[in-house]
């Protein structure tokens, strides 16, 4: 498979003007090649192909740019959304954690032995209440 096929086959479509412009170099070249052979003096032809070689450098400078420009671009755009993808999971870990904190404390409440409260206000009433009190309401329940 040539490469002109190859780089069509694999080319991203939404993405085809930020490839190498690889039929413009290649054209660029023949047109060179067609040129330099109408040359009759060797000396006219090597300085023309230099000149011409010169110009094919640029050329390629010009579609690395395009190309460099063009990934610097996506990895800004990929960088961005990494940021705001972590901003977003830290806001989900939060409320998370919140909901969790809440179940639990929701959880606690609801499995809390009954009798806990009657258990420590008897503990506080001992504490404070005289034997004679105590005993009477022990007599009651």
């Amino acid at each position: 498979m040539k490469f002109a096929e190859h780089l069509q086959a694999h080319l991203t479509p939404e993405w085809r003007t930020q490839y190498i412009d690889y039929d413009e170099l290649k054209d660029f070249c023949y047109k060179c090649v067609e040129e330099a052979a109408s040359k009759e003096d060797e000396y006219e032809r090597t300085v023309f192909l230099m000149e011409k070689d010169d110009k094919f450098y640029e050329l390629c400078e010009e579609e690395l740019n395009k190309i460099n420009d063009f990934f610097n671009e996506k990895v800004a755009e990929a960088r961005r959304k990494l940021k705001d993808l972590e901003a977003e999971l830290k806001e989900y870990k939060v409320h998370v954690a919140e909901r969790k904190f809440i179940q639990s404390k929701m959880t606690l409440e609801v499995t809390e032995p009954a009798d806990k409260k009657d258990r420590e206000s008897e503990t506080f009433s001992k504490a404070i209440l005289p034997g004679s009190v105590l005993r009477r309401r022990e007599e009651r329940k």
